[in-house]
């Protein structure tokens, strides 16, 4: 199970947000929304596309649920939704 949160509230030193990198439940990796990226995360008025872009870029793979979060979720809240959809 991988889990992207995107966080424009929390500032690093460059002054941008932060992109962290779950899997399972544990975090893999953060890094800043600036730099090489510069992505700002806003409502841009257009559906929002998993699994391809309005371009016909279609992910070649399987999906099997998506949730989307009006706020960042805490390392914590992370780790509980993984225990919760990978328990068996």
């Amino acid at each position: 199970m991988a889990t992207a949160v995107y966080d424009t509230t929390t500032k690093g030193e460059d002054g941008w947000g932060t992109v962290t990198m779950y899997r399972d439940g544990e975090k893999v990796n953060t890094d800043s929304l600036g730099g090489k990226y510069e992505v700002t995360p806003e409502d841009g008025g257009s559906p929002l596309f998993v699994g391809g872009g309005s371009d016909d870029d279609l992910f070649d793979g399987a999906i099997g649920a998506v949730v989307v979060y009006p706020t960042a979720q805490s390392d914590e809240q992370i780790a509980a939704r993984a225990d919760v959809a990978l328990a068996k």
